[in-house]
C-alpha cells in the first residue's frame, strides 16, 4: 500500500504514549486511505497486547456533546473497568439518557460510511434494507444501490448483499415492492431485485412518504404534489 513509513511513524507514537502520552494527526482527502491506514496499526498493536478503543464524532444532529470521548471512553471502562470513576462518569454512562445514541441496541454490520455517512436508504420491507452508492468508504461512489438482507429474525449481524446495480442518486423511497429514487429531473422507479428501471415520474421529486395514504408527497411553493405508490405497481 506504500504506507509502511506513515505506519512506522503512527507505531512509534504509540510506544512513546507507554512513557509520557502522545498525540498523533492523521489527515488528507476523503479516499486517500486514512481508515485503512488506522485500521492497521490498531490491529498491530492488538497483536502486540495493547488495548485500543475508539471514538467517532458522527456529523448529524443530536449526537451528544463530547461523544466520541464517551464512545472510547465507554469501551475502555469495559475492557479495563475503573476502581473509581470520579467526574468522568457522565462519559463512561450515559445513565438514564434513552436515545438511540446510548442503547445497547444490535447493530448489522453495514458498509463504512465514515467519509459517505449521509448515503440515502431506505427499508425495502422488513428484512431487505437498500443503501445508495456503489463503492466502499475510501473510495469515490457513484451513484447506485446495494440490498441487503438483514437476518431480523437473530439469525447474525452480518448482512447478506442481495443486489447491487448502478443508476439511482438522491433520495430513496420503498413501496409496493419497488424502489423510488429521486434526481434533478425527476423520479425514477427500480424493481430493487434486478435494478431494471420500470418508469419514470419526470419533474416530480418527492420529499416525503405517508406511508398511511401510500403516496410519495413533494412539497412545493405552490402547495403539495402526491402520487400513489401502488399505481406504479399495477
Amino acid at each position: 500500500m506504500g504506507r509502511r513509513r506513515d505506519l512506522e511513524v503512527l507505531e512509534q507514537a504509540a510506544r512513546s504514549a507507554r512513557r509520557k502520552g502522545a498525540v498523533a494527526l492523521v489527515s488528507g482527502e476523503a479516499g486517500v486511505g486514512k481508515t485503512v491506514l488506522l485500521t492497521r496499526c490498531a490491529d498491530a498493536l492488538r497483536a502486540q497486547g495493547s488495548t485500543v478503543v475508539t471514538g467517532r464524532c458522527p456529523d448529524d444532529a443530536g449526537v451528544p456533546a463530547a461523544w466520541a470521548w464517551t464512545e472510547a471512553l465507554g469501551q475502555l471502562a469495559r475492557v479495563l473497568p475503573p476502581e473509581r470513576v470520579g467526574p468522568l462518569s457522565a462519559l463512561i454512562d450515559p445513565g438514564d439518557d434513552e436515545s438511540a445514541w446510548s442503547q445497547d441496541l444490535p447493530l448489522w454490520e453495514l458498509p463504512g460510511c465514515a467519509y459517505h455517512w449521509n448515503r440515502p436508504v431506505a427499508w425495502l420491507d422488513e428484512d431487505h434494507l437498500v443503501v445508495g452508492g456503489l463503492g466502499d468508504d475510501e473510495q469515490q461512489l457513484v451513484p447506485g444501490a446495494r440490498a441487503f438482507r438483514l437476518g431480523r429474525d437473530g439469525s447474525g449481524t452480518v448482512p447478506e448483499e442481495v443486489a447491487a446495480f448502478g443508476g439511482p442518486e438522491g433520495r430513496f423511497f420503498a413501496a409496493n415492492g419497488l424502489l423510488f429514487s429521486t434526481s434533478e429531473t425527476g423520479t425514477d422507479i427500480r424493481d430493487p431485485a434486478t435494478g431494471a428501471r420500470t418508469g419514470t415520474l419526470a419533474g416530480f421529486r418527492p420529499t416525503h412518504h405517508d406511508l398511511a395514504r401510500g403516496e410519495l408527497i413533494e412539497a412545493t411553493t405552490s402547495g403539495l404534489r402526491r402520487f400513489r405508490t401502488a399505481d406504479a405497481a399495477a
